[in-house]
Parts: structure tokens; C-alpha cells; sequence
């Protein structure tokens, strides 16, 4: 699809034995429901495949428009397996209505710096009402070590997440303007949102319970720290509801801030 256009995958099994590439704008991929097997389109990961993305948008120089919406996504508990991998160079991806489930790499990585040599920046990322479990990190933002490498303008909105080490991930320097908006997050394994990077985040109306199943009193819901020279700054928490719910005494606190972190409301 060199001018772009839809890629209609009709409900069924369908075993993925090496990665989709995605290098062309304005290329659609649509899934006839999630589910199961009988009940939608599910892309499963091959037995075995280490350290490999199902999807994976990595062109030469810089696309526009696109996006993945109505199927499943299973990585098989693949080591570092990961479902949709933003890798470099894109903007304005839709990401809509995707069960991601069993990727222990992470559901869906952003990544700014894939090609150090260049400008790589993404930009304009929208992901909305999906169901993100077991999974290592559930949306994961990572390696924007430069202004040429910024990640800017994520949408995460809608959606459940369930059992993954941390739902929300954001551990990029330069990423900027992440809306993280009415997701329901229940179950996991460590801290619910972590970030140790970041700005201009706003963290609204979200549901959190029952965080930090691999330890008694240890983890939190929301924890914000900072392990890099350009630390979060400018954020917005509000609206949330966060505490344990069938765990009792499971969360160690509901929010953290600590370190070298700049304007938190």
C-alpha cells in the first residue's frame, strides 16, 4: 500500500511468525472484533520468538496518518515479546479497540531515539479504549534522549488494564503534552502509573485498585520519581480514584512524588 489504504482481517486465528512492518502513511489495519479465536481476529505470536513486536511501524523517513483498531493481539508470554512497536519516524496513529494480552516485553512501546543519527520524533498518538493485560509494561514511552528525538502529544484514554508489571510507563526524557485520561487499571503487578520522566502530564479521572500483587505494602498506584537530568515537570493529577477494593492493605500508598520533580498539582 505505497499510497496507503485498509487491510481488512477477517475473524479467525492467526498464528504471526515474524514481525509486520509498517513503513508506508496513511495504511490502516482493521480486525473484524476482539476476542477469541470464534469471536474476533486474533494475531498470536509464534511459539519461541524472543524479543519480537507483532506490529511494528519503523519507515525510512517520516509517515503520517494510520492506525490499528478492532482485532487481538496475543505475544505467546514470548520473552520480551511486545504488540505494537512505534519505533521511529511516525505521527497521527490511531490505536483503537485492541486487545493486547501476553506480551512480556510490553503491550506498546513508543520509542523516540530508534535512529540516533536523525530526527526521529513521534508525535500525535492516539490510544483509545483498548484492554491491555499481562503484559510486561502496558503502554511504555522510552528512549527520547533529545529534542530530535522527542515524543509528543500521547492520548492514552478509555480502556481497561489488568495485571501487567506497570499499566503506564513513561521513562522518555524529552516526551512531552501525555494525557493519560478515564482508564480503568486493576491488579497490577508493581506500580500502576510509573514515571520517571515527562512533562506537561496530565494523570485525570482514572480508576486504580488493587496495585502491587508481587509484593505486600510496596508498590503504589501513581509514583512519581525522577532518575534522569530533565526530571517530570508540570504535573496534573486530578479527578482519580485510587485504593485497594478486594485486596485489603495490598497498595502502599495511593500517590508518591519524590525527588527532583517540578510543579505537581
Amino acid at each position: 500500500l505505497v499510497n496507503g489504504g485498509t487491510i481488512f482481517i477477517r475473524r479467525g486465528l492467526y498464528t504471526v511468525t515474524k514481525t509486520i512492518n509498517i513503513t508506508n502513511q496513511a495504511v490502516y489495519i482493521k480486525g473484524e472484533g476482539t476476542g477469541y479465536a470464534v469471536y474476533g481476529t486474533v494475531l498470536k505470536l509464534a511459539d519461541g520468538l524472543t524479543n519480537t513486536a507483532v506490529f511494528r511501524y519503523n519507515p525510512t523517513s517520516h509517515k503520517f496518518f494510520g492506525g490499528i483498531s478492532d482485532l487481538t493481539i496475543d505475544g505467546s508470554d514470548n520473552s520480551g515479546s511486545i504488540g505494537i512497536h512505534l519505533q521511529k519516524y511516525v505521527s497521527d496513529i490511531w490505536i483503537q479497540r485492541v486487545w493486547i494480552k501476553n506480551c512480556a516485553g510490553a503491550g506498546i512501546k513508543i520509542e523516540g531515539a530508534a535512529d540516533p543519527s536523525g530526527i526521529s520524533k513521534i508525535w500525535n498518538i492516539w490510544i483509545l479504549d483498548c484492554l491491555v493485560e499481562s503484559c510486561g509494561y502496558g503502554i511504555w514511552l522510552t528512549n527520547a534522549d533529545s529534542e530530535d528525538h522527542q515524543i509528543d502529544r500521547i492520548t492514552i484514554r478509555g480502556g481497561h488494564f489488568y495485571d501487567n508489571i506497570n499499566s503506564i510507563r513513561i521513562d522518555a526524557e524529552w516526551s512531552f503534552r501525555i494525557l493519560i485520561d478515564g482508564i480503568s487499571v486493576e491488579k497490577d503487578r508493581q506500580h500502576s502509573i510509573y514515571m520517571s520522566a515527562g512533562r506537561r502530564v496530565q494523570i485525570v479521572n482514572n480508576r486504580i485498585y488493587d496495585i502491587g500483587t508481587d509484593a505486600l505494602n510496596t508498590y503504589d498506584g501513581i509514583h512519581i520519581t525522577s532518575t534522569y537530568n530533565n526530571p517530570p515537570i508540570d504535573i496534573l493529577i486530578q479527578g482519580n480514584s485510587i485504593g485497594n477494593h478486594w485486596i485489603e492493605n495490598q497498595m502502599r500508598y495511593c500517590i508518591v512524588v519524590n525527588g527532583s520533580v517540578h510543579h505537581v498539582k
